[in-house]
């Protein structure tokens, strides 16, 4: 949906997005990619997993830091839209906890 469109059903998330720095952008896709890549490396049973899923968390942090901090989402749209952020970041870093232990016993291989 473009800008314009979003703004109709929900300005503030507009405004959001409109105000977005390109860092942010990038850190949006490096959480995505990393996230999507060290789910694969879960799946193949590489010990890649860890490290990818530690840059995906970290940036899921600086992504929705400046979102609830830089922007404040949460004072313009009430504290409810932080919980869907905290399900991807707590799902992130349960895969992290999780291909550790299996790096750590020996089931994630190079």
């Amino acid at each position: 949906m473009d800008l314009a469109e979003l703004a109709k059903t929900d300005p503030v998330s507009a405004q959001a997005f409109a105000a977005m720095p390109g860092w942010v952008w990038g850190a949006y896709g490096l959480a995505l990619g990393a996230g999507t890549l060290g789910a694969i490396a879960l799946l193949l049973g590489r010990r890649v997993a860890v490290p990818l899923f530690v840059v995906s968390l970290a940036a899921e942090i600086a992504q929705f830091g400046w979102t609830f901090l830089g922007f404040g989402l949460i004072a313009r749209k009430g504290a409810s839209t932080g919980i869907f952020p905290l399900v991807i970041v707590a799902i992130t870093a349960a895969s992290l906890a999780y291909a550790r232990a299996r790096a750590l016993d020996g089931t994630l291989r190079r």
